[in-house]
């Protein structure tokens, strides 16, 4: 199993294999994770409330437009306040790989601090892919033909922008970027790399799916058992809650590579300009 200093070391050197990224991001995890849990406590918990307690008070069966509207603006608001997570996630890796002294509320505060950047990029992002889905749609209606490539290319976009909007946050905590400084700094970074890090990105977000519907079978028996619906929402949102402890191992894997294609990015750049220094023979 690799250390600690073990990744850090190899973070420098090449790019890191996919085993090697997931098993740098448990060791990173099991060294610091109770505060990795109560970072999923405090981000996950109180949203997930809302966002529950606004699904429950429509009924599937009779719920008009309007009312499945508000559940997801509920869900794309609750969305905003996750990102804290990622943010928060990326400077804890950093602060563990650089083995530099920091505690938790430190660690919170950058996070909260590189919010609105991360924000403003985010909403840059959204508007992108809602411009081109826009422009796609008509294309569409002009000419039917194009459904089928619209909807798989709509597909594809969609797990881009996800992957993307995950760097970008990494990017707003950790560079102080945002809008298309940020874009670029990602594009920058990622450039070469793009097939593995949204393989990265899918490997890490289905283990997290998986993980988390199987351990949402097993709730099922306990909430049943809970006859009073308010005690039982509370229970249900406090264990949805925790079961995304499995995101917070997926921002720390994207961060160790984020970290990895910037440092061999860097040492690229500078051993480009070291080479235009040397006199020509």
């Amino acid at each position: 199993m690799m250390t600690r200093q073990d990744i850090s070391r190899e973070i420098t050197r090449s790019e890191l294999p996919i085993s090697k990224i997931i098993q740098g991001a448990w060791r990173l995890f099991s060294e610091r994770w109770i505060w990795y849990l109560l970072l999923t406590v405090l981000v996950f918990f109180p949203s997930t409330l809302v966002v529950q307690y606004a699904a429950g008070l429509i009924n599937p069966e009779t719920a008009e437009i309007q009312d499945l509207i508000k559940v997801y603006m509920a869900v794309i608001l609750m969305s905003f306040v996750w990102i804290i997570g990622t943010l928060v996630s990326a400077v804890m890796v950093n602060a563990q790989l650089r083995d530099e002294p920091f505690s938790f509320g430190t660690a919170f505060y950058k996070g909260i601090c590189a919010w609105p950047k991360a924000i403003a990029t985010v909403l840059l992002l959204m508007a992108i892919l809602i411009g081109i889905a826009m422009a796609g749609m008509l294309a569409v209606t002009i000419l039917p033909l194009l459904a089928v490539p619209f909807i798989t290319a709509l597909l594809i976009g969609s797990v881009v922008f996800s992957a993307a909007l995950y760097f970008a946050a990494i990017t707003a905590a950790l560079r102080k970027k945002m809008f298309m400084d940020n874009l670029k700094y990602v594009v920058y970074i990622l450039r070469g790399h793009f097939g593995k890090s949204i393989g990265l990105f899918m490997l890490l977000f289905l283990g997290s799916l998986f993980v988390s519907y199987g351990v949402g079978v097993l709730e099922e028996p306990l909430l049943a058992l809970i006859a009073n619906s308010s005690v039982r929402w509370i229970v249900q949102s406090f264990l949805d809650s925790l079961l995304s402890i499995t995101n917070i191992f997926m921002f720390i894997g994207l961060t160790i590579y984020f970290l990895n294609l910037e440092s061999i990015r860097l040492e690229e750049e500078a051993a480009r300009a070291e080479a235009d220094r040397l006199p020509l023979p």
